[in-house]
């Protein structure tokens, strides 16, 4: 440990899963670099309590209590907006990282001042396997990138960035400067706001670990939440009225070709890819949630696309997912296909 003032906050919103957040803690203090400072915002029905915080014996981390449950964007609010050093990372509570993280990502940041958000590279961990993802396709063996390319290749249903949008290192001026997450509610969003008018870095060093947890680990019904599924729909909707969205020139240009795909791709993403997981009454509460956010042509041939999806298991499900996200050519299909 050492008396500088931390380099970097670590957030951790967390709700109702102890264990898991212990785990996600001791891996932070496992960090080669001691420059940080934690937050844990609870955001839990039961809280942790402060005595949680004093099993670990460590100055760096502090606990924050929410009196009421709210939603997930206020929890992450109240732990990034804790804390003063120079760069933030908000940290899942089911979710890891390696030793070597925060040096890295931290040494990227202070060499690259034009850089406002860097990704690694990272391992799903699901049951017994573990699977190592590096992006070669978009980021291939560029360092950065423009920010405008990140974002078309999202919005544009192009070439999709193959990096953990939740798993960003990104300076607090950027952060601020598009007031966190009070119109950005959901990781991809926040990503894309992050990489306006600024340069995105990445590593393909894996030190961030995701867990998927199976549905046997999670039991049914317990997938995205239809509240959470409408955030996300409702962001993209709302994306270029956004004012530091509107005020660029280079979003404007992209705006009509942008909103007339991503009110197809979006929930075509989402709802495939939780069609399996999802009991029929909650399935049909998203459909609902979905017909608001798309035309009604649109909204009966996304249906038509997604319910064949329901006869396949899931982890089929999960790679066909995976494989889209990285396959230009059928997004380009897609695309083409696609009404306008």
């Amino acid at each position: 440990m050492t008396d500088q003032p931390p380099l970097i906050d670590v957030a951790i919103p967390t709700c109702d899963r102890p264990e898991l957040l212990r785990r996600a803690v001791e891996s932070v203090r496992a960090n080669t670099l001691t420059r940080w400072r934690m937050t844990i915002s609870d955001d839990g029905g039961v809280k942790l309590g402060d005595d949680f915080v004093k099993e670990f014996n460590d100055p760096r981390i502090q606990y924050l209590a929410h009196a009421v449950t709210g939603m997930v964007h206020d929890n992450w609010d109240s732990a990034c907006h804790a804390g003063k050093a120079p760069y933030v990372f908000k940290l899942d509570d089911d979710d890891t990282i390696e030793p070597d993280f925060l040096e890295l990502t931290v040494a990227f940041l202070e060499k690259n001042a034009d850089v406002s958000v860097v990704y690694t590279g990272y391992t799903i961990l699901t049951g017994d396997k573990a699977i190592p993802l590096v992006d070669k396709h978009f980021f291939m063996d560029r360092e950065t990138v423009d920010g405008l390319e990140y974002v078309r290749a999202i919005l544009l249903n192009e070439d999709y960035p193959w990096n953990h949008k939740s798993a960003g290192v990104f300076r607090r001026k950027k952060a601020e400067s598009i007031q966190w997450f009070k119109h950005a509610r959901m990781d991809v969003t926040f990503s894309l706001a992050l990489a306006i008018g600024s340069r995105v870095g990445y590593l393909p060093a894996r030190v961030f670990n995701y867990y998927r947890r199976s549905p046997e680990e999670t039991g049914p019904g317990e997938g995205m939440k239809p509240a959470v599924y409408e955030s996300i729909l409702r962001d993209f909707n709302e994306f270029f009225s956004w004012p530091f969205v509107a005020e660029n020139p280079e979003m404007r240009s992209i705006e009509h070709l942008a909103k007339s795909r991503i009110q197809f791709t979006v929930p075509l993403m989402y709802l495939s890819h939780s069609i399996r997981r999802d009991p029929v009454k909650i399935f049909l509460k998203k459909w609902k949630i979905t017909q608001r956010f798309v035309p009604p042509g649109r909204s009966w041939l996304l249906l038509a696309m997604i319910l064949p999806l329901g006869l396949l298991p899931e982890s089929w499900l999960n790679q066909l997912h995976d494989w889209y996200a990285c396959t230009g050519w059928v997004k380009k299909a897609l695309n083409f296909l696609m009404p306008h």
